[in-house]
């Protein structure tokens, strides 16, 4: 018999929103869809990785079926940290175009600098920084989200977190993956190689991890692609439950 499917906890990318989900939501089985959860980030910008983890992994601590966690970008950032730091909290994780870290700690002075300067940016005046942040060449080609001007009202808090979720502060995950006894998914898109190549790379160093290119997508997999995308979580849920 088949174990009972797992809850989801969808974690939405930086500059975003848990609904955000909605386009891979609709495209859900309704079983899956009753069991979806999608937390706002930014009601809770901790001061570090571990002050979260320890924070979002104690409210879900002790549930009966242990949710399986899906992250984007920021979102798959934070997952990582939470899998690698509480696995027994979770059933497994779909990340998606997620970075597991940068090894070289002068790449991760350079990148705490740069994200301090968006910092700055989207504290100082939002309709500008919000104009530059999406005219990044990582989001070239990919879908449009819906209007990212309502997420004034967490100006402060996604400034702060440009700052205290910086990849530059983020230790390189991958030793930690290595010994993780958890099933997991890498999706990425196909016009996203940057992304395409951690993926591959941490999946080649992992014990159960699998890794999928999708076709017509970019960074922003889970909008190019939502029917994809959901076809993907929803097949992944049932291949967990199968091992309960």
């Amino acid at each position: 018999m088949l174990g009972q499917p797992a809850p989801l906890i969808f974690l939405h990318g930086n500059v975003g929103t848990g609904a955000d989900w909605a386009p891979v939501l609709d495209a859900l089985p309704d079983s899956m869809k009753e069991a979806a959860t999608t937390p706002i980030l930014w009601t809770e910008v901790c001061a570090s990785y571990e002050a979260w983890v320890s924070s979002f992994c104690d409210s879900i601590a002790g549930e009966q079926v242990r949710p399986l966690l899906v992250g984007y970008s920021l979102g798959g950032r934070l997952a990582l940290h939470a899998l690698t730091a509480r696995p027994d909290c979770f059933s497994g994780a779909v990340i998606l175009s997620a970075h597991t870290g940068l090894p070289d700690i002068r790449e991760r002075d350079a990148r705490l600098e740069r994200d301090r300067y968006w910092a700055a940016q989207a504290e100082a005046d939002w309709g500008d920084f919000l104009t530059h942040w999406m005219a990044q060449s990582v989001f070239d080609g990919g879908s449009d989200l819906e209007d990212r001007e309502a997420l004034i009202i967490w100006q402060k808090q996604i400034a702060r977190a440009f700052d205290v979720w910086s990849l530059g502060r983020q230790d390189d995950l991958l030793p930690k993956l290595r010994v993780l006894s958890l099933p997991m998914l890498w999706v990425t898109g196909q016009r996203d190689v940057r992304f395409t190549e951690i993926a591959a790379k941490a999946c080649q160093e992992m014990n159960d991890s699998k890794h999928t290119i999708v076709e017509g997508a970019g960074h922003r997999v889970p909008w190019d692609q939502p029917a994809v995308t959901a076809a993907l979580i929803s097949q992944f849920s049932q291949e967990v439950a199968g091992r309960q």
